[in-house]
């Protein structure tokens, strides 16, 4: 009887789900599912201790049609590998991938001698700063302080004051030594905020660039000094007369962000993209949630399995997704009464007014609020395909529901 060595190549990721098993391979994109109980056990001695990821398989384990059928798959796909010990009498060595952070949050909150060692890298989380300068506006749109609940956007309210000059020498001196790469204006109108000067300064002498975000029916030219682009909201009904103006007196510095609620607006945008000649780098499109348009977002903005696996995934990306979230990790809020969050639709983790911005970052890693909210609610938790699915993002939050896909549908 012929013995062999089996084993998965290094690069091959597999994802256990209770009857069901996927094994996705980051080098080259090739997948196989299976929910054959063979199999299955098969695939887990692999990762039992002492294996070290290579089992002894003989002749009458491959007689079994399921476990022959996707071993067969296996070699075909080039996944793995199966060896006669006459060719290799020694035990080969396989390295499984399995996650191990040196740096693991939970573990290190849990144990007060290494609180230092995550204290000392807390500046280095900070990957964006989105400044709310003021919440005053002139403009009646239909949907404010909705639209900002699910992407970057202007918003408008009456109670809250404006950011003190004070809190903004305070943000630009405690993020002057940081890494920090992208630094967010936002607001109501900006353009009213009284110290929009002092800021360009700020962030000019600090050597920080700024995204400066506004109303399209806002924009006026202002010389920044340290600016890096201006980005457009721009809402349905469109003046498009006032666009085209606003798009004339521009030139290249400038992102146009076109706020959908249905298929209609999508073909909208198209023709203002058209008319004007955008190039494509120009142009963002964000579907808003109206409560009333579930059905546009189930028709064109759900995935199912063919997005879900359209792009080719590293193991470093399906490995991140199960600690972190893309979307919001290292990402902070500063709203204009000093008041500082982690997503607009989470919880208070500081302020800005008389706490450090490395206590907050501290704050949001042991409170988790939103930067490693990633998908263990169910069905998420129950799926093959929970770690190749984007994090979760504010649509989830708004919509009310954790998994926006058709492959396992929870109403």
């Amino acid at each position: 009887m012929n013995k062999y060595w089996f084993y998965l190549k290094s690069s091959v990721y597999v994802e256990f789900k209770h009857q069901h098993i996927f094994l996705y391979d980051t080098s080259n994109g090739n997948y196989l599912e299976a929910t054959s109980h063979d199999f299955i056990n098969l695939v887990e001695e692999l990762y039992e201790d002492g294996n070290l990821g290579v089992i002894l398989v003989d002749d009458m384990l491959l007689t079994i049609p399921a476990v022959k059928n996707y071993v067969e798959k296996i070699l075909e796909k080039d996944m793995g590998s199966l060896i006669n010990i006459e060719e290799m009498p020694v035990k080969p060595i396989s390295l499984v991938p399995i996650l191990s952070l040196k740096k693991d949050i939970d573990k290190l909150l849990s144990k007060e001698d290494a609180l230092p060692y995550l204290h000392q890298d807390l500046g280095k989380y900070l990957l964006e700063l989105n400044i709310h300068l003021n919440s005053n506006c002139a403009l009646s749109c239909p949907w404010c302080n909705k639209y900002d609940k699910q992407f970057l956007c202007c918003s408008r309210d009456t109670s809250m004051p404006f950011l003190s000059l004070l809190s903004l020498k305070r943000i630009f001196e405690q993020i002057q030594y940081l890494p920090i790469s992208t630094i967010n204006i936002l607001g109501g109108d900006i353009f009213q905020y009284e110290h929009l000067q002092s800021l360009d300064e700020l962030g000019k002498m600090s050597n920080k660039v700024l995204n400066v975000y506004c109303h399209y029916k806002h924009f006026s030219v202002y010389n920044f000094k340290g600016i890096r682009a201006i980005h457009l909201i721009i809402p349905f009904p469109v003046d498009v007369e006032k666009l085209q103006t606003v798009y004339a007196g521009l030139g290249g510095k400038c992102i146009f962000h076109f706020i959908i609620e249905n298929k209609n607006h999508y073909m909208q945008v198209q023709s203002i993209i058209s008319a004007f000649r955008m190039n494509e780098d120009m142009i963002k499109i964000h579907p808003f949630y109206n409560g009333k348009n579930i059905d546009f977002f189930e028709d064109f903005i759900y995935l199912d399995k063919e997005d879900i696996l359209c792009d080719k995934a590293s193991m470093r990306d399906i490995l991140r997704n199960k600690k972190l979230n893309i979307n919001t990790f290292g990402g902070l809020h500063i709203l204009p009464d000093g008041k500082v969050k982690g997503n607009l639709e989470a919880n208070v983790i500081g302020n800005i007014l008389n706490q450090n911005i490395t206590e907050i970052i501290f704050n949001e890693l042991k409170m988790n609020t939103a930067w490693r909210r990633v998908r263990t609610a169910k069905p998420c938790c129950d799926c093959i395909f929970q770690c190749f699915c984007p994090s979760p993002s504010n649509y989830e939050r708004v919509i009310g529901r954790p998994n926006l896909c058709h492959v396992k549908s929870e109403k």
